[in-house]
């Protein structure tokens, strides 16, 4: 939740809002700090976090709001002020079986041929292994 303001924020919101079951909570800085003369300086203003946080909230079902680095009483006043009037939106996130890796989510869905997960294939350490994946010897690799 700290390191970047909201907007840097969204996409990943986004992504959980519609991938996770599980209750999502936003704590975001007062946007990205800048140092100014060895200091840092958030420029986010109470109202644009608030503002942000609104639409985590209505439009992608976030459930828990707060401030971190840079935020100030202001900000949390300005957040406090509308919880009571929000209604966070029904998210219906769309599950799937799969594999994850340090990079994407790898489903278990697949055409009719065999799906190639780990490191068992080393196309970048064996040639053969190489070679049979450009011809497409899946028997092969079997």
């Amino acid at each position: 939740n700290c390191a970047t303001g909201p907007d840097l924020m969204k996409p990943h919101i986004k992504y959980l809002s519609k991938h996770s079951p599980f209750i999502i909570s936003c704590i975001p800085n007062a946007g990205l700090p800048e140092n100014i003369g060895g200091q840092a300086h958030y420029k986010l203003t109470p109202m644009e976090l608030r503002m942000h946080l609104m639409h985590f909230i209505e439009d992608l079902g976030v459930q828990v709001i707060g401030g971190c680095c840079g935020t100030r009483p202001e900000h949390i006043h300005a957040l406090a002020e509308i919880v009571h009037d929000l209604t966070p939106k029904v998210r219906e996130p769309k599950l799937e079986a799969g594999s994850a890796s340090i990079y994407i989510n790898q489903p278990y869905n697949q055409d009719n041929s065999f799906l190639i997960i780990g490191e068992r294939l080393n196309a970048s350490g064996s040639k053969k292994c190489r070679t049979m994946l450009e011809l497409e010897d899946w028997d092969g690799l079997v």
